[in-house]
């Protein structure tokens, strides 16, 4: 992608994302306040609203009392029921007729017995009708009522106010006063506050289960009717309102399952539930057109901020290009090259920069082909000595190796024919200590046990060196064969338990029984010895434990000893020819310091295998041999 393109699309990308990040915070917080201000004049109306109602239950309960509490009429009551002549209905008819003329809202007033009968009335067509079990007559008897709701034939909201008439303590009859609900119709019609799909939605109890008296609702702008609505046919506001959650919601759903925003309220002294409700899509119009009026700013400052960059970028990147160019020209050689670019910026600080590199350069270069010229005559004038040098050292390697193979047969040679006296020396020592020859007093056995011990421990000496030189000749020779490692085991504790016996040591064993791996017989028992007879060398008292244990096809040996142990910084020397450690016990034991040289010898060179030792010094040490094998019998284990 060229540069141009590059600057381009970095600037109209950050351009992007910032209009989207200040697009995306700022059309969240338009909608947030959006929102609360509608949810607040939504709690505002719902406030006043209610104000609005209890005013109207007060003055209900005011008319009420002032009508109940008209002395003529509770005497004429009293009169009635004592003597149920017409002029006591009538005087009370003229009464009731004198309390309803001046109030408007009532519509009729009546005179209730304690047997629920009207027996006084402004619409004398109502006189005798039963009122036995109607709520309101049982609720009167008792105390005032104001907030009855019902509908009359019509469908128009009507409220029974309903209240004791009681004379010198005693309960004479009901009053009963039907007032139209037209002011509670006039503020639940008007929509004046609530916009285009706003309104007030009553919702009152009745006497009948899961029935419930509800005002209009608003469609398409026009109130509908009041209606008596079954539970089931509400949505979540309504729902809301029954179960007298009262609150702010930000999203409910009404009736036909549409979106709103709503204000729950519930009046506990009238009984009735009502909620404010606006429609989201409204509450959001202005959101969406702000949201709208961002998309086509952003859109525009895209327009003009692409047209801007890509003249800047064309601008910025001409001078580069025409750098770029002579930089290629320079690579491929041409160091006359000169940059003219006389712009004061940092471009024009470049190309000066670039033109004072190109003149160091060619500079740099001429110097270079000449130290190059002469790093090549010394290369060339090394190059001789070193033929020389390396013919030099073949020739002395040559010698080394014939040195060598002569050194080994010399100590091939010298071993052997040492071998053979000491052989006779250790055989006639054995048979004179045997006394086959005549017996020997005390004195002379102690010096042929001298004489007989030297000899074996000088014959092994010869024998190890034997041993390493032919390793190290790649001559030395191994013989496979099926060996019971129980066999093995028990000739090398044979080997050791006199000197074990000596120095109190227990000897404990732990290998698979009846085990028969493929090996050198031989070396493994030469192997396995030298580890135990050091064990038993350096340890005073304790314990010398030797485990063997088959892991895949390996025979992992391990010899456990509670002696002297090693020092850390002795461990790197352990296994160098004629190298004694220095320990405590150097003084009263024999060696040559070639043991675990001539054991690691045959563990890597001839049984490509491992020896590995942990030592604690004071403590102990343990060495272990890891063997690889083929294994051909495995039984149980024992111990």
């Amino acid at each position: 992608m060229k540069i141009r393109k590059k600057i381009t699309l970095t600037f109209m990308s950050i351009l992007f994302i910032s209009l989207l990040i200040v697009s995306i915070v700022s059309y969240i917080i338009v909608k947030n306040i959006v929102t609360l201000n509608a949810l607040h004049n939504l709690e505002s109306i719902s406030i006043a609203q209610l104000n609005y109602l209890e005013n109207i239950d007060e003055q209900n309960l005011e008319r009420l009392k002032l009508v109940t509490s008209r002395t003529q009429l509770r005497i004429s009551l009293q009169a009635y029921n004592k003597n149920p002549e017409k002029q006591y209905q009538t005087k009370m008819n003229k009464i009731l007729y004198d309390c309803k003329s001046p109030i408007s809202d009532f519509k009729e007033i009546s005179v209730i017995n304690l047997d629920g009968v009207i027996i006084a009335s402004t619409n004398e067509e109502n006189i005798g009708t039963e009122h036995l079990d109607k709520d309101c007559f049982l609720r009167g008897q008792k105390e005032n009522i104001t907030n009855h709701f019902f509908l009359d034939k019509d469908m128009n909201l009507d409220i029974h106010l309903s209240g004791p008439l009681i004379l010198d303590n005693e309960l004479l009859g009901v009053l009963l006063i039907t007032s139209s609900g037209d002011k509670i119709t006039k503020f639940v019609t008007d929509y004046s506050l609530f916009g285009e799909t706003g309104y007030t939605f009553l919702v009152v109890k009745t006497d009948e289960q899961n029935k419930f008296l509800t005002s209009q609702r608003r469609v398409r702008g026009k109130p509908t009717k009041y209606a008596y609505t079954n539970y089931d046919d509400f949505g979540q506001i309504s729902r809301k309102v029954i179960e007298k959650q009262k609150g702010t919601y930000k999203i409910l759903y009404d009736y036909l399952n549409e979106p709103m925003s709503a204000v729950v309220n519930y009046s506990d002294k009238l009984e009735i539930g009502y909620s404010v409700r606006l429609s989201r899509e409204e509450i959001l119009t202005p959101v969406i057109r702000y949201r709208n009026l961002l998309a086509i700013i952003s859109i525009f400052s895209l327009l003009i901020t692409f047209i801007y960059t890509f003249w800047g970028a064309k601008s910025i990147t001409k001078p580069v290009l025409k750098l770029t160019t002579l930089a290629k020209k320079i690579s491929g050689g041409d160091l006359d090259q000169k940059i003219e670019i006389k712009s004061k910026d940092e471009i024009g600080i470049l190309s000066k920069a670039f033109n004072t590199m190109t003149g160091k350069l060619k500079q740099d270069i001429n110097k270079r082909k000449k130290a190059e010229q002469a790093l090549q005559k010394a290369y060339d004038e090394m190059e001789i000595k070193v033929e020389q040098r390396t013919e030099q050292l073949s020739q002395a390697n040559i010698k080394l190796q014939e040195l060598d193979k002569l050194k080994s047969m010399f100590i091939a040679s010298m071993s052997h024919e040492l071998r053979t006296p000491l052989n006779s020396i250790i055989g006639f020592t054995g048979l004179l200590l045997q006394g086959i020859s005549g017996k020997i007093d005390d004195e002379a056995r102690k010096d042929l046990d001298i004489v007989y011990n030297s000899s074996k421990h000088l014959l092994g000496l010869i024998n190890d060196v034997i041993d390493i030189s032919k390793i190290e000749a790649d001559k030395f020779d191994i013989h496979f064969e099926d060996v019971k490692l129980d066999g093995v085991i028990e000739e090398v504790v044979a080997s050791i338990s006199k000197d074990a016996e000596k120095k109190k040591l227990k000897i404990k064993t732990e290998l698979p029984e009846g085990l028969i791996i493929v090996s050198d017989r031989r070396r493994i028992f030469q192997c396995i010895l030298n580890l135990m007879g050091n064990a038993v060398k350096f340890t005073e008292k304790g314990a010398i434990e030797l485990k063997a244990v088959k892991k895949a096809d390996v025979l992992k040996v391990t010899v456990t000893d509670t002696g002297i142990g090693i020092k850390k910084e002795d461990l790197s020397k352990l296994f160098k020819s004629f190298t004694r450690l220095d320990s405590p016990l150097k003084a009263v034991t024999s060696g040559t310091g070639l043991g675990l040289h001539l054991t690691k010898k045959i563990m890597t060179n001839v049984f490509q295998g491992e020896i590995s030792v942990i030592s604690e010094y004071g403590k102990g040490s343990t060495f272990t041999l890891d063997i690889p094998l083929k294994q051909r019998i495995e039984h149980g284990e024992r111990r």
